[in-house]
């Protein structure tokens, strides 16, 4: 039993590293119904957002063109997701934009498990990350409105085919 003590201290001790938030959607037909926010010291990620970015690939039909060409004339073109969102608190007046960025190559075409990183809309690191996190602490609700998914062809630094689809999907705290 005394052996056992260390193990349980050292397991206590990485769970209370990982909060977990889930955001509902505000209209109960939408899809997804439900956003899951993991914070960790270091980043904010965000999961179930797998069926927003299989129906922008069916409408804006990159991966036969760009992923799976393997007698393209250009080498190795990455695709390139944003959802770009504004997030806010239940107490705070105003909010921040933000991003969630999914880089699709031909090497690595599988959506990340892990969720997407939320960050600036530069990809950078979330300025207000720290703000974020002990909002969140004490407690305060949390408002996501998702408004636009975008999509681009990254390649040799040149971005093309640009495509957009209005979101409009609003979650929240429940």
């Amino acid at each position: 039993m005394r052996f056992l003590l260390p193990f349980f201290v050292c397991v206590f001790s990485l769970q209370a590293q990982v909060k977990t938030i889930e955001l509902n959607n505000t209209k109960p037909v939408d899809t997804p119904k439900t956003i899951r926010f993991s914070i960790e010291e270091s980043e904010i990620r965000v999961h179930g957002l797998k069926e927003l970015f299989d129906n922008a690939e069916q409408r804006f039909n990159y991966a036969p063109k760009y992923i799976d060409c393997e007698t393209c004339a250009v080498v190795a073109p990455t695709v390139v997701y944003t959802i770009v969102l504004d997030y806010t608190f239940g107490n705070a007046a105003g909010s921040k934009s933000a991003a969630l960025i999914w880089k699709r190559s031909a090497k690595d075409k599988s959506f990340p498990e892990q969720g997407l990183l939320l960050s600036e809309l530069s990809a950078d690191e979330l300025i207000s990350q720290e703000s974020f996190v002990s909002t969140i602490d004490r407690g305060a609700n949390l408002y996501v409105r998702m408004k636009e998914l975008r999509g681009h062809v990254l390649n040799n630094g040149i971005h093309t085919d640009k495509k957009a689809l209005r979101l409009g999907k609003l979650f929240r705290t429940p």
